[in-house]
């Protein structure tokens, strides 16, 4: 029930705070080259020939492209010329992450995230983002703020726990001293008229 509740917390604070819950179609590849057969699957994709693309992506991810197995990730995750399928999506987007992807690392984070069934599927999605947010990702650093602002699993802000628990601390030694130690405020008595 915590996971599910979590879940939907992230997505809607995903979606509250600007960051997209499912990849951008469609797809875009800034970084294959022109000519390269990268942007030739691309330009097959572009053109409505979703099915020839994904065959063409993932001969070029077997090979060991990044930006095809991003690529052939993203149309698992959407289910364009392939069967919408998230292991096979995961698997992909894994494999780019791996070799320093930045976006397939956001990606996978919130694919994670979205199928999170465990604190250890939230954190593991959460430790994709922040991947992601350390290479420099706008999307992923605005990600972990959201997912530090609804207390994710793994991702309190130390600074918070300790302070809860110094006010606390400093609460329980004002009952126990009438309310005059620890308490930011004047002890001085207030007049009355």
């Amino acid at each position: 029930m915590i996971i599910r509740t979590f879940s939907l917390l992230a997505l809607s604070a995903s979606l509250c705070f600007g960051a997209s819950v499912l990849p951008v179609a469609p797809i875009d590849l800034p970084d294959a080259p022109a000519g390269s057969p990268v942007a030739q699957a691309l330009a097959l994709y572009k053109g409505g020939k979703a099915e020839e693309a994904a065959k063409a992506f993932e001969k070029l991810a077997t090979e060991g492209s990044m930006e095809a197995q991003f690529a052939l990730a993203m149309l698992y995750d959407l289910g364009h010329g392939v069967p919408r399928s998230v292991a096979d999506a995961e698997t992909w987007y894994q494999r780019a992450a791996n070799q320093g992807h930045m976006a397939a690392q956001y990606n996978l984070g919130e694919l994670l995230l979205r199928t999170a069934n465990t604190d250890d599927g939230v954190k593991r999605g959460a430790a994709e983002i922040e991947k992601a947010a350390k290479a420099g990702s706008q999307r992923a650093m605005i990600a972990m703020a959201n997912l530090y602002l609804i207390g994710a699993p793994g991702r309190e802000v130390a600074s918070m726990k300790s302070g809860a628990g110094s006010g606390r601390r400093r609460r329980q030694a004002g009952r126990q001293t009438g309310g005059l130690t620890g308490s930011p405020r004047s002890t001085t008595p207030a007049r009355t008229n």
